[in-house]
């Protein structure tokens, strides 16, 4: 099991998004998710300061989703 960032809830999020196929690159401070498609991606941070950081990253997916209109694995 990968660690993905210090904050537990982000780490559960992102395991989440890469057993439905997402992408995660980690880089020196960030690590950046990529949707199935390769269409969109996100920078995370790996040890967050602020404790809303998976609230963010949700929002991100829910905005983002809406916009690209990916559901699930596929881009449309």
């Amino acid at each position: 099991m990968c660690k993905y960032s210090s904050n537990k809830e982000l780490n559960r999020l992102i395991r989440e998004l890469v057993a439905r196929g997402w992408t995660y690159v980690r880089r020196s401070k960030h690590g950046q998710l990529v949707t199935p498609c390769g269409r969109w991606n996100t920078t995370v941070s790996i040890s967050p300061s602020s404790g809303n950081a998976a609230k963010h990253l949700k929002w991100d997916i829910r905005k983002y989703s809406k916009l690209f209109n990916f559901s699930g694995r596929e881009c449309l």
